[in-house]
């Protein structure tokens, strides 16, 4: 049965001040699959480390299907970098204020994926995880109008 590398890294974003911390479950043996990597999200205030119980059961996942698996720190948690954050609209402007508090989650994990070099892959989180995962494929679906409700 192959092997599989776990690694530890920081993935640098545009700004060199950015990077995130990022948890990597590898297959050794590079074979062309269909199976899309998963990238696992923790929730606000959290770390990767609050799936560390996962990662034995994830990395049979990934051993078996050879697919990579990936856990990262949100910036401002865990081990990435310490970005400060401030919402610039005024306070009575609630859904702009939401839309710049996704913006500032959402657009550091498409970098992340856009640097990591992901077509595709399969989001799974918890709270906020769940929440900018969700508001992404929901984008997606607004975007490609390739979504049909049965």
């Amino acid at each position: 049965m192959p092997l599989i590398i776990a690694q530890l890294s920081m993935l640098h974003l545009s700004n060199l001040a950015h990077y995130m911390n990022t948890f990597s479950i590898l297959p050794t043996v590079s074979h062309s699959t269909t199976i899309a990597p998963i990238v696992l999200l923790h929730g606000y205030s959290a770390d990767l480390s609050f799936f560390f119980q996962n990662f034995p059961t994830l990395s049979v996942w990934s051993k078996c299907f050879q697919a990579p698996m990936y856990v990262l720190d949100w910036l401002g948690m865990g081990h990435s970098a310490r970005v400060p954050f401030k919402v610039h609209v005024k306070r009575d402007d609630i859904p702009h204020r939401v839309t710049e508090a996704e913006g500032f989650f959402i657009n550091s994990l498409e970098e992340w994926w856009d640097k990591m070099g992901l077509k595709q892959m399969m989001l799974m989180g918890h709270s906020l995880g769940v929440y900018c995962s969700i508001s992404i494929v929901c984008s997606i679906l607004w975007l490609s109008r390739s979504f049909i409700y049965r």
